[in-house]
């Protein structure tokens, strides 16, 4: 399984990434455009993301993902998740996210997570589900409350980059304990080195030691 260098920034979530010196990039491939794992990442999560949910799903598209999520390539499912202002019915949602939910326990892979507006189906999902691998809520962006009842209930953030380049998430940053934090790119044009430096700030530590804790969760979650 690919891991990161002594020193790499993570980039844990990230879209048409563009290998970048000193970057351990985890590129996010969506069901519907039918890439597969190639060399223009360190690594890959593949899903299908709750915008794109307009097919038939049952069938083929299952099988697909099942079998490329165990390409030792592929250090993630999804994302996956809710979206109550974009996507089909939440019924349908609720179905495809727990059979992603599912299958990321039963290769050993932790589960990337969009969530807009469905927290309560996305606990109540993980209470019946009550998963074995990780779950790592990409995007981030909610107040210091919301993110310390998903780290107390044994949620990871990853934090959306909008927010940490402006400052908003500043006191996220300082409460959230670091071993909880990732940080993404998601595909904006800005470097990850400015976005760890933002961060950094924000927790008050230095770039080196929160890029060095957050390659220690990266070890812990996905590298088994």
């Amino acid at each position: 399984m690919p891991q990161p260098l002594p020193g790499d920034l993570i980039d844990i979530h990230t879209h048409d990434s563009i290998r970048a010196k000193g970057v351990f990039a985890v590129e996010n491939l969506m069901l519907h455009e039918g890439k597969i794992p190639d060399d223009t990442a360190d690594a890959f999560s593949v899903g299908i993301h709750p915008w794109f949910i307009n097919r038939d799903y049952r069938g083929n598209e299952i099988e697909w993902l099942a079998a490329i999520a165990t390409d030792k390539r592929i250090v993630a499912v999804g994302e996956a998740g809710y979206d109550m202002r974009r996507g089909p019915s939440v019924e349908i949602q609720r179905e495809l996210f727990e059979i992603q939910a599912e299958l990321a326990d039963s290769v050993s892979k932790p589960l990337i997570i969009h969530c807009v507006k469905g927290w309560d189906e996305l606990l109540a999902s993980k209470r019946r589900i009550k998963p074995r691998m990780p779950w790592i809520i990409h995007g981030f962006n909610g107040s210091p409350e919301q993110a310390a009842q998903l780290t107390g209930g044994n949620f990871h953030l990853s934090m959306w980059v909008k927010s940490v380049l402006n400052g908003s998430l500043g006191r996220v940053l300082r409460e959230v304990p670091t071993e909880r934090i990732f940080l993404e790119s998601d595909g904006f044009d800005e470097t990850m080195d400015t976005i760890y430096l933002k961060a950094a700030e924000a927790v008050g530590i230095d770039k080196s030691a929160l890029a060095e804790t957050i390659r220690n969760n990266y070890l812990r979650l996905f590298v088994r």
